[in-house]
């Protein structure tokens, strides 16, 4: 294995890689996943020949905090199941021509729902009309994270947005974690375990995270491995490429708007031909993680818009 520490490309030699690097929420502009959700572990295994497993099945959360220049945060699903509303820009509720369930729709029927309604206007989540004493007592965290920002969830309509939330595919691994390379192992969301389907349920993803990690730790307590003696080196290239910034930006823009939440055959087959211009285009030139967490973030997208 190659790892950057301290600048520095150095080598590791183990009898096994267990790879655990979470989702790859970083290729959408908008999404309820940490700044570190830039696919790593999943460009790594595809370009090692790795084989993955439903990269289109990309869950989007409905509603996420949406305000200019904010970071995205996001507002739980326990809200709707207490009673919060969602509104148009209009202040009136609009998810019965959507679904008889209306607000306790499943997440991708609520998250188009809010998707069609935001190119009207700003939608919101209204809990303001709960009593107050309920909503502090149910939710600390979120008024708590919400007055940070200015904005009082026992009075006020907060403005949200679908935000990318949850890779369902990833990694195709077995029921010991392995992968389709032997000795190389993964779990939690960088897996594709087939728990999950096209839609997570909340909470499943618990099972990647501790069944499949014991799983993993079974299995090599039962096989014995030898270390690899060598592998390729990192190059870095002397041509000019774009920016770190500028291949991030484009990709997020380009998988909101044709790899996102409502998807044609026209839109993707574009979206596909963007994404490796910019790979092409894109290289390695000081080693360093910012560079490879960019060449990751282009890696997973054209594979979630491949398998799409």
């Amino acid at each position: 294995l190659q790892i950057l520490k301290k600048g520095k490309v150095q080598n590791l030699f183990s009898s096994a890689v267990i790879l655990a690097t979470g989702g790859v929420g970083q290729i959408y502009k908008h999404t309820s996943n940490p700044s570190i959700s830039t696919g790593d572990g999943i460009g790594i295994a595809a370009r090692a020949g790795a084989k993955t497993k439903d990269m289109e099945f990309v869950q989007f959360h409905p509603t996420v905090l949406n305000l200019p220049r904010k970071k995205r945060f996001l507002l739980s699903e326990a809200l709707r199941g207490e009673g919060a509303v969602l509104k148009n820009h209009k202040g009136k509720r609009f998810m019965k021509k959507y679904d008889k369930r209306q607000e306790l729709a499943p997440r991708d029927i609520v998250s188009k729902a809010i998707y069609e309604e935001l190119k009207k206007g700003p939608v919101y989540l209204d809990i303001s009309h709960e009593p107050e004493s309920k909503i502090k007592k149910r939710f600390p965290y979120l008024i708590k994270e919400l007055k940070k920002r200015g904005l009082d969830l026992t009075k006020q309509m907060i403005p949200v947005s679908p935000a990318a939330h949850y890779m369902c595919g990833g990694i195709k691994v077995d029921l010991d974690g392995q992968s389709s390379i032997k000795h190389l192992y993964a779990f939690g969301e960088v897996a594709c375990t087939g728990v999950h389907g096209a839609n997570r349920l909340a909470s499943n993803s618990l099972l990647e995270a501790i069944v499949f990690s014991n799983q993993i730790i079974k299995s090599l307590k039962k096989r014995k491995i030898k270390s690899p003696k060598s592998f390729k080196k990192v190059t870095k290239s002397n041509k000019k490429c774009p920016s770190n910034k500028y291949v991030k930006s484009s990709v997020k823009k380009i998988m909101w708007d044709n790899v996102g939440i409502v998807r044609n055959q026209k839109d993707l087959k574009k979206a596909l031909t963007k994404l490796k211009k910019l790979d092409e285009k894109f290289c390695i030139q000081n080693a360093n993680p910012s560079e490879f967490e960019t060449k990751n973030i282009v890696q997973s997208a054209i594979l979630v818009t491949k398998a799409a």
